[in-house]
């Protein structure tokens, strides 16, 4: 039976734990590739690694996103009109093209914050 779009089986408790089993092994898959962009991040400019997004899950819940950093960690200056475009690093912006900054987000679904369907929006 579909609820929305979604696929249910009464309380939808066999979903998430596919969804988290799912994101489990990819956690596990992607792993190395993870490691890698995250020391690209840290040799490319200063700041954190990961970004924290806050939002509300379909009960109102407030979730935290995770994903990797593609902007820079300063802001901008004040009184200078500057481009979104101009605050993405160079490797930022290679992230955000191939959608590899999302990959933290499988860590919200082995939570249980985040559908894995839902993983790349």
């Amino acid at each position: 039976m579909t609820n929305n779009g979604k696929l249910t089986n009464g309380n939808g408790s066999m979903n998430t734990a596919m969804d988290r089993i799912v994101a489990g092994l990819f956690l596990i898959y992607f792993a190395p590739l993870m490691c890698a962009v995250a020391i690209l991040i840290k040799f490319d400019s200063r700041g954190p690694v990961l970004e924290r997004c806050c939002r509300r899950d379909e009960s109102g819940r407030l979730v935290i996103d995770l994903t990797f950093r593609t902007m820079t960690a300063e802001p901008a200056q004040i009184g200078v009109a500057s481009r979104l475009m101009d605050q993405y690093t160079p490797l930022g912006s290679f992230l955000r093209n191939s959608r590899l900054d999302l990959l933290p987000r499988l860590v919200n679904t082995l939570r249980g914050e985040r559908p894995f369907a839902g993983l790349l929006r």
